[in-house]
């Protein structure tokens, strides 16, 4: 049961230790779990840039509404979603499952089908966009879950302006757009939020059962 302890030890962190940093394996661990997580279709329609450089984090400070965590926390994550998912990037999709699951191309020429099927559905790129934003919050939940076992500090951030981030960080050129704000790090000792309780429904209030 040491996941629920994990669970209930964690909290949003309003203010980090600046001079305590992440053992890089340790941070190469919370990243690779976020790759394992499921994503619909497994098409994995995100990604997650690792903001190191110190001077486009405090660039982007402003447009954080300066939540100092942005630049206070040993790193910060940014999970953006693909803008632009074309045929190229099924077929390579479809390429990758052949070669990892040593099938051969044609066998999967029905999946491939289905996933265009369903892309193309969507009537503009708005719904698209929405669809593949869930994507990276199931992706959220997975880090924080793996920074709590790594007894690592976390706060997800969604109050930041997306567009001026994006501007900023030139992510336009790469396709990508930002959706959520994950600095990670290490609690500062006069954060006053890690010595209150933790807010919960009862558990017979927050499960349905029929």
């Amino acid at each position: 049961m040491n996941y629920l302890e994990s669970l209930k030890w964690r909290y949003a962190t309003k203010k980090f230790d600046a001079q305590k940093r992440i053992e890089p394996e340790v941070l190469d661990r919370i990243i690779e779990a976020g790759g394992l997580t499921a994503t619909s279709l497994g098409l994995q329609a995100i990604k997650i840039l690792r903001l190191e450089d110190e001077n486009l984090r405090e660039a982007i400070l402003p447009h954080c509404f300066n939540q100092r965590q942005v630049v206070d926390a040993s790193d910060l994550l940014i999970l953006c979603v693909d803008t632009d998912i074309d045929q190229n990037k099924i077929d390579a999709y479809i390429n990758l499952v052949a070669k990892t699951r040593n099938q051969h191309i044609d066998d999967l020429q029905g999946f491939k089908k289905m996933i265009s099927g369903y892309l193309s559905s969507f009537e503009s790129r708005k719904p698209m966009q929405e669809w593949l934003a869930r994507q990276s919050y199931i992706t959220l939940g997975t880090l924080l879950t793996a920074c709590a076992m790594e007894r690592l500090d976390s706060c997800p951030m969604e109050g930041f302006r997306p567009k001026e981030v994006a501007k900023v960080l030139q992510l336009e050129e790469e396709g990508l757009f930002p959706i959520l704000l994950l600095p990670v790090g290490y609690r500062a000792d006069n954060d006053r939020n890690q010595h209150l309780r933790k807010v919960r429904k009862p558990l017979d209030e927050f499960l349905l059962v029929r």
